[in-house]
């Protein structure tokens, strides 16, 4: 029997095709071998390589583009082997945010000019494959985002996300945290800017004077930069590559206060010049208690007046008021005339000029030729001076309304002057002994005195052992000026080359005038506020048109009265609390002004005191200053 014949099976018709290789981590596929079509079979299309694809095990979408290119690339006859056909999505961490700067942040930023763009954090997102396995990332959750502090001197835009600095200075960034140091320092009281310099900004503009004054305005410093400064500081920067630290940029305009109206002596003084030079060079004819002897006609003096102040403005152009000068008020007295025309002051006799107490006078002057002894006795004027050509001895009284002056010593006597003492020699006194001016008291030295002046004391060499109570002050600066085991109470201030002495001898300094409340004031006060509280009781606290609506008629009248009544203390009450409080501020100004001075040396053993405080010297101390400072309660001491 014959054999059944076999047959091979062939297929007569073939879609073209494409050989899909899956990377290993698949996370790509790519192309491999091209087989053509034959037959019937369809070329290769898009469509025909997605379905490959997806019965490849392929889940992730090919880009229609790269589909695309490899059907054109095998109509064109081209070999596609190789080509990747589709990716797999990577897992991604999480970001955080970071921040692309706007120029070199090694060089300041200006003001209100952006200085940087935020990338926002991004969350972590899972990965795919190609087959659609579900990849996660290593690091899960979200970025940190950039932190503005308080305090940070910049501010993020919300809508652009663009970063702003509101201060000149350097950009800072510590890991996510982003803060600009201000290179501007503007002094507590607004009257100095300085600040570090560079020759450029982060754009690359160089800091012209025009451009760093624009940068200034920014932050409200309105006053002109300093152009040698700055110039300078530039100059440097430019030269080194490197910020300029410290540099003066402006400065804001001090007041400049008026200055008081003075009284100034024109009449020559044809005696011993006695008195001492105030601070500024300028003569203090009260400090001196000049005794003049002038004609008949003579000009003794002549006022100036005040000068206006002028403003002063800070570095933000904030106005500084100046203090208005004050006008001299100097009083003609005894035989002076003021002439208005020429503001000057006039002898209308021969006489000694008498300047105390803001007025000017000329007085006869009773001579005593040699000493007062017991061949001249007690001396006692009713009017006039005394100019005594010796010496006054122990034992004797001397009462004179006008000035005293001495021509040698004064021994353990009873002076009273209504003016100034002037003592061309020395003081020596013992107990029961005293001097009393009603204006100044000068003397060479000074031993176991007691001495009282409604002006100035003022010793050239030493003040020992003495007693002094000054309305002015006590000067001991010219010669030797030594202050030592002496009780000084001067309501102006004490101002000496020594106080005290290494051996610790005890001295005491009073600072300032008592303080001496107005009663009678004080007194109307209270009246005011019993009447006021007395009246609001009876009619309430209303308006006066509320009060007088709801009167009947037949009571206005007295209604009327008593709220006229009222009305009336409480102005006056008014007036009284600002004189108070006038009177107050003056006195602060007084403690502030009032002050213990001391040009060389301040000993151990020296007690000062000032409106109920005391400060005890412990050690020396050179040329230093002691005052009461009425803001903080204390004595305060500072150098010279």
């Amino acid at each position: 029997m014959q054999a059944p014949r076999q047959y091979v099976a062939c297929q007569i018709h073939g879609d073209a095709a494409v050989e899909i290789i899956i990377s290993e981590d698949e996370m790509q596929a790519t192309a491999g071998a091209y087989t053509p079509p034959f037959g019937d079979g369809a070329p290769l299309s898009a469509t025909s390589l997605v379905k490959l694809l997806t019965r490849a095990g392929i889940r992730m979408p090919p880009p229609p583009s790269v589909i695309n290119r490899c059907v054109e690339a095998v109509r064109a006859g081209e070999d596609i082997a190789g080509t990747v056909l589709v990716r797999g999505r990577e897992p991604e961490d999480a970001r955080d945010a970071t921040i692309i700067p706007v120029g070199d942040w090694r060089y300041p930023v200006i003001p209100n000019e952006e200085i940087g763009l935020i990338v926002q954090a991004a969350p972590s997102k899972n990965g795919v494959s190609v087959t659609g396995k579900s990849l996660p990332p290593t690091y899960e959750g979200s970025g940190k985002p950039i932190d503005f502090p308080a305090g940070c001197n910049c501010r993020i835009d919300q809508r652009t996300f663009s970063i702003r600095t509101e201060v000149f200075g350097q950009v800072e960034l510590q890991g996510q945290t982003i803060y600009v140091k201000d290179w501007i320092k503007v002094s507590p009281d607004a009257m100095r800017v300085t600040g570090t310099v560079h020759h450029r900004d982060n754009a690359g503009n160089i800091l012209t004077r025009e451009r760093m004054q624009q940068a200034l305005a920014a932050l409200g410093i309105v006053a002109s930069l300093e152009a040698r400064s700055y110039e300078n500081a530039l100059a440097k920067a430019m030269e080194t590559d490197q910020a300029i630290n410290n540099v003066l940029l402006c400065k804001g305009t001090p007041p400049l206060h008026g200055q008081d109206g003075t009284f100034e002596f024109t009449a020559e003084d044809k005696r011993h010049v006695v008195g001492l030079l105030s601070e500024g060079d300028r003569m203090d004819f009260r400090a001196r208690g000049a005794i003049r002897a002038v004609e008949k006609g003579t000009i003794l003096g002549h006022i100036k007046p005040p000068v206006p102040g002028l403003v002063g403005r800070d570095v933000h152009g904030n106005v500084l008021p100046a203090r208005e000068g004050q006008p001299c008020l100097v009083a003609a007295r005894e035989n002076v005339v003021y002439k208005t025309g020429t503001r000057t002051f006039v002898a209308t006799e021969t006489g000694v000029v008498v300047f105390a107490h803001n007025a000017i006078a000329v007085t006869d002057v009773y001579e005593v030729q040699g000493d007062v002894n017991i061949a001249v006795g007690n001396i006692t004027l009713e009017k006039g001076s005394l100019h005594v050509r010796g010496s006054i001895l122990s034992g004797f009284t001397i009462e004179v309304p006008g000035n005293i002056l001495v021509d040698h010593v004064v021994e353990n006597s009873r002076i009273t002057a209504g003016g100034a003492v002037e003592i061309r020699g020395g003081i020596l006194m013992e107990c029961g002994g005293f001097i009393k001016a009603g204006s100044d008291v000068a003397a060479v030295f000074a031993m176991n005195a007691t001495i009282e002046a409604g002006g100035d004391v003022s010793i050239k060499h030493e003040l020992t052992n003495c007693i002094v109570k000054a309305e002015g002050r006590v000067l001991a600066t010219n010669g030797r000026g030594k202050i030592a085991g002496s009780t000084v109470h001067a309501a102006r201030g004490v101002m000496a080359q020594e106080v005290g002495s290494e051996l610790g001898v005890a001295t005491v300094i009073v600072l300032g005038k008592e303080s001496v409340r107005d009663q009678q004031r004080f007194a109307r006060k209270r009246e005011l506020e019993g009447v006021i509280r007395k009246i609001t009781a009876g009619l309430g606290k209303d308006s006066d048109v509320a009060i007088l609506k709801r009167t009947p008629p037949e009571k206005l009248p007295t209604i009327g009265r008593l709220l006229q009544t009222r009305n009336k203390a409480a102005l006056e009450l008014l007036d009284i609390e600002r004189a108070i409080s006038e009177e107050r501020e003056a006195q602060r100004a007084a403690f502030l002004a009032t002050r213990l001075k001391v040009n060389k040396t301040l000993w151990p053993g020296v007690v000062i005191h000032a409106a109920g405080t005391q400060h005890r010297v412990a050690h020396a101390v050179q040329h230093c200053q002691v005052y009461y400072d009425p803001d903080q309660k204390q004595m305060v001491m500072l150098s010279l």
